[in-house]
């Protein structure tokens, strides 16, 4: 087809069917131009409420002025009739018009700061604010001086204690260490008395174990002495006690 230089191709002229283009309000526009001729900035609905623009993406359509969504941008209709390289941009267009049926994506709001973090100082302020002003004397009871001397005598006993402990305990300490080393050489000392029995002759056995007898009885009748001694100790003292007893009566007798 054609195009003839003498068509009327201006938007709404009867040779374009009297069909206006889909393009989109640009300001200072006839649509835009008040009865004045100043141009006037349209306002949306009072019900709606304005969104949030987005920074528009490489491939993202134009932002339309008197909109708060994105519309695509639509070449001129008189443009593309007349230049025939541009007809393959009316379906570019129509691609655009059918994206941006699609809802744009809202971008991210950034993250909330950490309420416990950046509420810390504000709350310290508050706690020192309502704390109330209270002196030394709300906290420290009245101390008299002889209930300081009691205590410090109280520590001083109890460290003394403390140390006489310590002390104790090492000894004992040293006294379980010196066991272990007796026990540890009786034994070894009983070992080596069974190997000489072991390998002495028969008679030589014979002699030592008379002579461990021997030594057995006499510890015995040594023991047994030192209980004689103590009983004839304590008759002794008895004695005496019953002597000086009868003098006594003896005397209270001839008063």
């Amino acid at each position: 087809m054609f195009l003839s230089p003498d068509r009327d191709l201006s938007p709404g002229s009867p040779d374009l069917g009297g069909h206006t283009p889909a393009v989109p309000d640009r300001p200072g526009s006839p649509r835009h131009l008040g009865p004045t001729g100043s141009p006037t900035i349209p306002t949306g609905s009072p019900d709606r409420q304005p969104t949030r623009p987005s920074s528009p993406s490489r491939d993202s359509p134009s932002r339309s002025p008197d909109r708060g969504w994105y519309a695509p941008i639509v070449p001129d209709q008189h443009e593309s009739l007349s230049n025939p390289r541009s007809v393959g941009s009316l379906s570019t267009a129509a691609k655009l018009s059918d994206r941006s049926s699609e809802p744009f994506p809202l971008p991210t709001p950034p993250a909330a700061p950490d309420a416990s973090r950046s509420d810390i100082p504000a709350a310290n302020e508050s706690r020192e604010r309502s704390a109330p002003a209270v002196g030394v004397t709300g906290f420290v009871p009245r101390v008299s001086a002889d209930d300081v001397r009691l205590t410090m005598a109280t520590i001083s006993y109890l460290w003394d204690r403390e140390a006489t402990f310590c002390s104790q305990a090492d000894t004992i300490h040293a006294l379980q260490q010196s066991c272990r080393y007796a026990v540890v050489r009786g034994d070894r000392l009983q070992d080596e008395l069974d190997s000489l029995y072991r390998s002495a002759a028969p008679f030589v056995s014979f002699v030592q174990r008379r002579y461990d007898w021997m030594q057995g009885r006499y510890v015995d009748a040594v023991h047994s002495l030192s209980d004689c001694n103590r009983a004839l100790r304590t008759y002794r003292d008895q004695s005496e006690e019953i002597r000086r007893l009868r003098t006594l009566i003896c005397a209270n007798d001839e008063a």
